[in-house]
């Protein structure tokens, strides 16, 4: 008898034990949703196109020009647009939308129905250019975990590759990953002038303000094209 009531015990707590897990993890999901007003400002030089998508803010800006680049940067690419981005170490990756910018000069992102897809922002330089191509993704949506959920996680030397319109598929290699909290988003250091072409992907990270209804920083991974 005090085995049986021993094991129920066990058994109650263990349910008990789930259910506030499962009241967590449903909190987090519930909270964890696009930031639809914090949007990611574009650097004053910038030159960019106008479009009429609509979607959620979420927008990257950077302080200083990138010297990261090697002088024996690999020649850029032909100007084919980017169609898809793939990043195997992550199990992530997404045909691209192609993103323009608003009369307030903030980077149109994908909206909550399109996280699961990427854009590349047609202001900035194409994939395979010299300059920092810049693809933007929600880390989560409405439903859970978007297109960067795992970004974050991606590792220095991780490979990220970007297939062109045309076919031709091109190979980055991450050197650095960065967060940066949304008011002080150093623009100039993410979006500055590069000697050879480079990729920068951006999504939400740190902490999320329940106040707010948005995540504190910006997550960026810096790559070069691999020789």
């Amino acid at each position: 008898m005090k085995n049986r009531t021993r094991a129920q015990t066990i058994a109650i707590s263990v349910l008990c034990a789930c259910l506030v897990l499962g009241g967590i993890v449903a909190i987090v999901w519930g909270m964890h949703r696009p930031a639809h007003t914090a949007a990611i400002p574009l650097p004053s030089s910038q030159t960019s196109s106008s479009s009429t998508s609509t979607g959620s803010s979420t927008s990257a800006s950077a302080t200083s020009p990138s010297s990261s680049s090697s002088a024996n940067s690999p020649a850029a690419a032909p100007l084919s647009p980017p169609s898809k981005i793939r990043i195997a170490s992550l199990n992530e990756g997404s045909p691209l939308l192609t993103l323009g910018a608003t009369a307030n000069r903030e980077i149109v992102v994908p909206t909550d129905q399109q996280a699961d897809q990427a854009g590349w922002f047609n202001g900035s330089p194409t994939p395979g250019a010299v300059g920092p191509a810049t693809i933007v993704g929600h880390v989560t949506s409405s439903r859970g975990g978007a297109v960067f959920y795992h970004l974050a996680q991606i590792k220095d030397g991780a490979v990220v590759q970007v297939t062109l319109k045309d076919g031709k598929v091109l190979t980055y290699d991450v050197y650095r990953v960065a967060s940066f909290p949304k008011d002080a988003f150093p623009t100039q250091a993410v979006y500055g002038n590069t000697s050879g072409p480079e990729l920068r992907l951006i999504t939400c990270g740190g902490t999320f303000d329940t106040a707010t209804g948005h995540f504190r920083n910006n997550t960026v991974v810096y790559a070069r094209l691999a020789a």
